[in-house]
């Protein structure tokens, strides 16, 4: 799908009173950003013609030069595509998305919520999530358990190491000021996908 045809099928669905931004040929997102990304994302598929459509959600005070679905959503459900020359349901879809499109309290409520066992990427998002909300004796429980595992993988060294980075700066300058790290990252990341942010 060109730029113009995504711009052409999503503008008309997006509330003007939340100053909703089209960037490229497959996204669409509420602006300015904060903590997080939201939108509508169109995912091309292995099936030509196909594509997944996310409500997309986002934490952006984690860093990152892409686009991360992990927190997303496909509208339809996992397998479910739309093609691109069906616009009625093209339209139904990110209509869909939009209209689903959480709160950022909300949603940082539910990644506060995640149980991250042994994913050290889930730990990270979780002990940040808590750290938001105030629920520090269980960030520091997640950081804690992140600080044992013994996966040597190279990724998982770098989430590692800036994990204990924030247990340092949690430890010694509070929450606040491990609040104000997580938002400049929030910025940061906004900034590296060149999105409007607060």
């Amino acid at each position: 799908m060109r730029e113009s045809e995504w711009r052409r099928l999503v503008t008309p669905l997006l509330p003007e009173s939340q100053g909703w931004q089209v960037q490229g040929r497959r996204l669409a997102y509420r602006a300015p950003v904060g903590r997080f990304l939201f939108g509508v994302l169109a995912e091309g598929s292995v099936a030509k013609g196909q594509r997944y459509i996310w409500r997309l959600s986002m934490p952006l005070f984690e860093p990152s030069d892409s686009v991360d679905l992990s927190y997303s959503e496909r509208i339809g459900g996992g397998s479910s595509t739309v093609s691109v020359e069906d616009e009625p349901a093209l339209a139904r879809a990110v209509a869909a998305a939009i209209e689903s499109s959480a709160s950022e309290e909300a949603e940082m409520a539910r990644l506060a919520d995640l149980s991250p066992g042994p994913n050290i990427r889930l730990s990270e998002t979780a002990a940040y999530a808590n750290t938001y909300v105030g629920h520090i004796g269980r960030a520091f429980a997640i950081l804690e358990a992140a600080r044992a595992t013994t996966d040597d993988r190279e990724w998982v060294g770098q989430i590692k190491e800036r994990l204990q980075r924030f247990e340092r700066l949690l430890r010694e300058d509070g929450r606040a000021g491990a609040v104000e790290h997580l938002d400049a990252q929030a910025v940061h990341t906004a900034q590296t996908l060149n999105l409007i942010h607060r």
